[in-house]
């Protein structure tokens, strides 16, 4: 796998938004919150986030800063949409 770290490619408050509405809006098995292809849980010291769609992992870390677990460009492209589309999603409820 890649790693990958730019302040560019993500916005890390979209992140922030989705994983909320995955906590939120997701089922719950243990630790671990699934909606719309997208698992998010948090890391013991509640300053860690992870999302994966199975193929990339995001972690979003204290200050904003995060990194991201890949093979291809195409699987970052698909992560992107998944997120688009679970806050789009959100949207249109309110």
């Amino acid at each position: 796998m890649e790693r990958y770290m730019s302040a560019k490619r993500f916005d890390v408050h979209q992140v922030l938004r989705v994983f909320a509405i995955i906590t939120q809006q997701g089922t719950k098995t243990g630790g671990v919150y699934e909606f719309d292809g997208l698992t998010a849980q948090s890391g013991d010291d509640g300053y860690t986030l992870e999302i994966t769609d199975g193929f990339v992992r995001m972690n979003v870390f204290f200050h904003n800063t995060y990194n991201v677990d890949f093979d291809t460009e195409q699987q970052l492209d698909q992560f992107q949409l998944k997120l688009n589309a679970i806050e789009a999603k959100d949207k249109a409820r309110a």
